[in-house]
């Protein structure tokens, strides 16, 4: 065992050798900073839970739809009525839906925040309570209750200054009188990221089975009930609900999972195992670089370790004693790591500060389980680096080293291990950099996207219109007619749209038939559809391809008609005119107008696709470029985008606009001001994030690869230095030596090339789903990176090559 006498040595061992100290410690700290950090990402968003009491029994029920393998996140209200009065595996079961709230009828301006319905049983199903007033109650959960607010605890202290009365107010939420019964405890903002809730009023009864809202369905498993036996229940609940009812219920299944791991996705939780699992890479290659320094220091030390295995220390007392020195420079080296890991951490947090993506729980810091998963990394890297130059060393048969007389190094045989851990080195640094080049391809790819439309000179802002404000059509009609119309007086506006969805932001999708066409009203395509005014392309500097643009008279009165881009023509229309087709939303729905196609447009929708990773973060999910435009005055949209084109800066709009919309309605807020380049790039925030992190892992793996062959290059030449001078002595010249050891370079580091290759297509794989346009197997970053580490081994390898060329002969012959 190690005692308190080893690590005085140790200490005293490596004060004298400050230098191999001071690498040591800084490669530990760097490898175990990282690590740290990744770590503390990893937990704060996935594994350590909502904030609640014993988060760990919370879970989700999702739908999958089995005949087109298609994830639900939401459920039907009749199937969570259903399944909350048959279950038995949950305390309860609680529902929710996402809203965005107007607030309105104060002083200050109608602002617009994110709020959720929730049943009465979410809170006890939560353990949370409100720091002031009481939580939703069974009665409010009733048809025709009068609804209830709570209100966040920023929310609290922004607008309502923290009054400690605010509990009775009444206040206006999207034009309807709502009184405030409580504020919720700082931190909360259940479902994700909300800022206020209102009671959710549940009527099964009012609505088809089939319609009606569909809910956010959670809840807490009892005590002693498996995940797996209450997946076994909900499924054979879910196949007796689809045999009771077919017609909407066939090849509906049910899933449970913890709250926090389906929200964040499948896709989420393995990318950020998969980035714990690389950096562990950048660990590994630290306390690689360390193992070959503590080999190449036991080396020298050979002499001192037979004299105590002479004097009668065991195998084991010797071991523990080279173990004992390792631990103190794993232990300095986790101390600078944690403050590398703090910078990590605020870096990160910074890098999310404003993202409106990033759910409540999600808290990176370091705290205690931090610091107990670095403390485990200490006895990882002290294990990790020197258990092999302790069994090296200790294995010195003391008889043969003391019988040599020499300076007690040359009976131990580490060239060989050094070599094959550089190898490693170089294979992981391979992987590491191949990750970080295909995404900051994907960043590339990202700011080289040509939009084919007006980006930069583009005010946007968004409205939302109330159906308790705005209960009928005409209002609404009026309400978007009348902001056109004084938003295009205003001096310097070249143009202004009025839409459902800006152009490469994503939009909602529905299925459609084409008339005469072969599409199958049972599976049917689908497609994004976008309301728009007239002159939004004009808006956007986009020129119609075929036919007509939309006109003010195609309003609710007249002939139902679209607009489609050209990539719904290539894929359902090919080789045929468009203009003059009919198509119908809903195929069968007999609510649902056939409209005529008047027009053919580029493609605005999926210049930017996103799926997997990219989606969940960004929560859009459809990377279908297909779409379909249909004049505004034909649809129901509640949520309309304000797009103005300017040639000024378009921000300076902001005060025109929301003094526009005031005065035509005071209860109508204007919220996610921005120019519609800033937004499509915030909307992609994921992609440069990740590019980052995975470039630091890369570059700290290069640099660190680097280190570890020129170290080892550096102590084989030493080692090597009367073998060269014997050769020179006999005639070799100073470019033979120059090219014997770039020899042995050159081969470690190709042989760590052809292993990296292989490990860079498998971790690329597993990130395959974060990219954007870009493949995995990208020949172009695989070349950059073998180029890149091949330029680096050179440098690393010709230093002490050209040490071992300038062998003095004399000299290094006295010296043997």
């Amino acid at each position: 065992m190690m005692t308190l006498n080893d690590f005085r040595f140790a200490t005293r061992l490596w004060r004298k050798h400050l230098g191999h100290t001071f690498l040591a410690v800084l490669t530990l700290a760097l490898g175990m900073g990282l690590t740290t950090a990744m770590f503390s990402i990893l937990d704060g968003a996935v594994l350590e839970g909502l904030p609640f009491e014993e988060p760990g029994e919370l879970m989700e029920l999702e739908g999958v739809d089995l005949s087109v393998d298609r994830r639900m996140i939401t459920l039907p209200l009749h199937d969570f009525v259903d399944m909350r009065e048959r279950q038995t595996s949950f305390e309860d079961l609680g529902a929710s839906t996402f809203a965005t709230v107007i607030l309105s009828g104060s002083e200050e301006r109608p602002e617009q925040y994110q709020g959720a319905h929730l049943t009465a049983s979410t809170f006890d199903l939560l353990r949370v309570k409100p720091i002031l007033g009481r939580s939703f109650q069974e009665v409010d959960e009733r048809p025709g209750s009068p609804p209830v607010m709570l209100i966040g605890f920023a929310l609290w202290k922004s607008r309502f200054q923290g009054n400690p009365e605010i509990v009775g107010r009444t206040v206006r939420a999207n034009g309807e009188t709502m009184a405030i019964a409580g504020v919720m405890p700082e931190g909360f903002g259940f479902p994700i990221r909300q800022d206020l809730w209102i009671s959710l009023r549940l009527d099964p009864l009012a609505t088809p089975r089939g319609e009606g809202p569909r809910l956010v369905v959670f809840g807490r498993l009892r005590d002693g009930v498996s995940l797996e036996a209450a997946q076994a229940e909900v499924s054979g609940i879910a196949r007796q609900i689809e045999a009771e009812h077919p017609e909407t219920n066939q090849g509906i299944q049910l899933v449970v999972g913890p709250y926090v791991k389906q929200v964040m996705g499948k896709e989420v939780v393995q990318l950020s195992y998969t980035m714990l699992g690389a950096v562990f890479g950048v660990l590994l290659i630290a306390c690689f670089n360390v193992t070959n320094l503590l080999l190449s220091r036991s080396a020298l030390r050979t002499k001192e370790v037979a004299i105590r295995s002479a004097l009668g220390a065991s195998r084991a007392r010797v071991a523990f004693q080279l173990l004992s020195e390792t631990f103190c420079l794993a232990a300095a080296g986790a101390v600078f790591g944690l403050g590398i890991a703090r910078i990590g951490v605020d870096l990160f947090n910074e890098s999310i500060r404003n993202s409106p993506f990033i759910p409540f729980w999600v808290n990176v810091r370091v705290d205690g389980s931090v610091l107990a998963f670095a403390s485990a990394l200490i006895l990882l890297a002290s294990l990790a680096s020197g258990v092999v130059p302790a069994i090296q060393a200790s294995g010195t048969a003391p008889n043969e080293v003391l019988k040599e007389g020499s300076r007690g190094s040359s009976s131990l045989r580490v060239g060989r291990l050094s070599r094959a851990l550089v190898i490693a080195e170089i294979a992981l640094s391979c992987g590491l950099l191949v990750g970080a080049g295909l995404a900051i391809q994907s960043v590339v790819n990202l700011k080289n996207v040509r939009f084919g439309f007006a980006t930069a000179d583009v005010f946007t802002a968004r409205i939302f219109l109330p159906a308790t404000v705005f209960p009928d059509l005409p209002r609404r009609d009026r309400f978007l007619e009348e902001l056109g119309r004084r938003l295009e007086g205003k001096p310097r506006v070249q143009g202004v749209a009025l839409t459902s969805s800006f152009p490469a932001m994503g939009s909602p999708s529905r299925p459609f038939c084409l008339d005469g066409g072969l599409q199958s009203p049972a599976n049917p395509p689908v497609t994004q559809e976008v309301s728009i005014s007239p002159r939004y392309f004009d808006t956007f500097g986009v020129r119609l391809l075929e036919g007509r643009d939309f006109q003010p008279s195609d309003g609710r009165d007249a002939a139902p008609v679209a607009i489609v881009n050209q990539s719904f023509v290539e894929r359902f229309l090919p080789g045929e005119p468009p203009v003059g087709r009919r198509l119908r939303f809903g195929c069968s729905d007999p609510d649902e107008p056939w409209r005529r196609i008047v027009g053919v447009v580029p493609d605005m929708l999926g210049t930017l696709n996103r799926r997997g990773v990219a989606a969940t973060m960004s929560r859009i999910s459809d990377d279908n470029p297909v779409g379909v435009y249909v004049p505004l005055t034909q649809g129901n949209p509640r949520f309309m985008g304000i797009a103005i084109r300017t040639p000024g800066p378009p921000l300076a709009f902001t005060p025109i606009v929301r003094n526009e919309v005031a005065a035509i309605h005071p209860d109508v807020a204007v919220y996610a001001v921005n120019t519609l380049a800033r937004a499509i790039a915030e909307q992609n925030w994921f992609y440069g994030l990740f590019a980052s992190v995975f470039s630091v892992f890369g570059v700290s793996a290069l640099f660190l690869a680097a280190v570890g062959l020129y170290g080892v290059m550096a102590f084989s030449v030493s080692r090597r230095r009367p073998e060269v001078g014997i050769r020179m002595a006999l005639g070799a010249r100073r470019g033979d030596v120059l090219r014997l050891i770039m020899k042995q370079g050159m081969s470690q580091l190709g042989l760590g090339l052809v292993a990296g290759m292989s490990l860079a297509v498998s971790l690329s794989r597993l990130f395959e789903t974060a990219l954007f346009e870009v493949e995995p197997w990208d020949r172009g970053v695989y070349l950059s990176v073998a180029v890149s580490l091949a330029l680096t081994g050179v440098l690393a390898s010709i230093v002490p090559a050209w040490r071992a060329a300038r062998v003095d002969p004399q000299k290094a012959l006295r010296y043997e």
